[in-house]
């Protein structure tokens, strides 16, 4: 009897053991980062995507972390850019958020104008997901120190969208456009057949396919050592190219963004070299085709080259000046890494995060109704492996607004393409005291 009762109470203690564990386990994981100090918010400034898909994880946040409060701040992005330039002039905390969108070719602006105003997250630990990072972004949100100062948020791989619909009338076939020398004689076939336009350009201002261009050869406005790369042959290339598609006959003048998809609309234009955002715009914009567009690789300069290159992207800064470091960190780490989170950024914004291990999750492998079941997140998964990095440096604004200016006038105004990059190169010099690299 005294062993039965022994083995009763070995059963009870054993249960009561797994109880307390689990529970232990459960406050483990539900572990309030605000360490004791009571309630405390924190203020998100963001825009777009972003700050709605933030304004959507908060509550879970919130929730596994009581004390917590989130507070995002939605607004435009150049008025989040304002207000961050006011408050770190002014040097008053009071007027700065814990945590900050940003792109990564302001990062470096910010760096040399409000040096060492942002936190290196190595000091949290963060450097421990460099390797799960696209190495183009790692070095966009690295400083001189190659510490990380930003978290990724996401990234911009460039493809060439196109309307297999009209290939197919033309009687083309997309895969024999390995080079930019194809591209264009696809256009040609295509406009002559179809009467279609193979792109369209905002000839005022289309400096997002010249930075394109440039980066899938390895380039940029600068090199790693600052210099201006205007008389490189990669940027000279770059030049004769955009030249060489506006004045082909294959190109349509949009002027601006709304004719750009008015020409989509209205079955004007067969292709968009662009990011993946213009997925989503694609899909919610221009639904009279879907089912018609497909996504390949970008035309290389010159076959075996790469294909890649990115547009746009963003990230997320927390400035000293915030007082609760810790938990903004521990926020933002969850929005840019946790795999439930991102996996509903993608499904109801179509971003593409950098965070990689994503890319193994099933949402990349599915098809998608829009591009006929291509494998649309697959393709760019790829291509943001391959995308070479870019030194934007403290005076990338000053060199963007002056090659759109230059671009402009070669293909508005005749200016030849020697003297729109010597032009560029003269500008830019006085403006930003930089040396030319002399390349050629």
């Amino acid at each position: 009897m005294m062993k039965y009762k022994g083995a009763i109470f070995s059963i009870v203690l054993l249960i009561f053991t797994v109880i307390i564990i689990s529970f232990l386990s459960k406050v483990e994981n539900t572990t309030n980062v605000a360490d004791g100090k009571g309630q405390e918010t924190i203020t998100v400034w963001a825009w777009g995507g972003w700050a709605q898909h933030l304004e959507d994880i908060a509550p879970i946040f919130e929730e596994r972390n009581p004390g917590i409060n989130i507070n995002v701040n939605n607004q435009g992005v150049e008025q989040v850019y304002q207000r961050l330039t006011t408050g770190l002039a002014s040097g008053q905390s009071s007027q700065l958020p814990d945590i900050v969108q940003m792109e990564e070719q302001r990062l470096p602006i910010y760096n040399n104008n409000f040096p060492n105003s942002f936190v290196d997250l190595t000091e949290f630990g963060f450097d421990q997901y460099a390797d799960v990072l696209p190495e183009a972004k790692v070095g966009a949100l690295s400083n001189e120190e190659g510490n990380l100062i930003g978290l990724p948020g996401d990234i911009g791989p460039v493809g060439l969208f196109y309307r297999i619909d009209v290939f197919e009338d033309a009687n083309v076939d997309p895969q024999s456009i390995k080079t930019w020398d194809d591209y264009i004689d696809a256009g040609k076939t295509i406009k002559e057949v179809t009467g279609i336009d193979m792109l369209g350009f905002m000839a005022n201002d289309d400096i997002s396919l010249y930075k394109i261009l440039l980066q899938q050869q390895g380039s940029f406005y600068f090199n790693e050592d600052g210099e201006i790369t205007t008389e490189s042959k990669e940027s000279k290339k770059a030049f004769l190219l955009m030249n060489e598609l506006f004045h082909s006959g294959i190109a349509a003048n949009v002027t601006n963004w709304d004719g750009r998809i008015a020409s989509l609309q209205n079955n004007q234009v067969a292709t968009v070299p662009g990011a993946v955002w213009w997925s989503r715009s694609l899909m919610q914009q221009v639904t009279n085709s879907k089912g018609n567009w497909r996504v390949m690789k970008l035309p290389e300069f010159k076959e075996g080259n790469t294909h890649a290159a990115a547009d746009g992207g963003s990230n997320f800064v927390i400035p000293k000046a915030s007082d609760n470091q810790r938990i903004a960190y521990e926020f933002i780490k969850f929005a840019t890494t946790d795999l439930e989170s991102l996996t509903s950024l993608v499904e109801n914004y179509f971003m593409f995060p950098a965070y990689t291990p994503l890319y193994e999750e099933e949402i990349f492998k599915e098809g998608n109704a829009y591009f006929g079941n291509q494998k649309v997140l697959q393709l760019f998964a790829e291509i943001s492996e391959e995308v070479p990095k870019v030194n934007y440096t403290s005076d990338y604004l000053r060199a963007n607004i002056t090659y759109s200016d230059e671009l402009a006038s070669m293909m508005l105004q005749n200016k030849s393409p020697e003297e729109a990059w010597q032009s560029v190169l003269k500008k830019l010099q006085s403006s930003t005291g930089r040396e030319s690299s002399e390349e050629d």
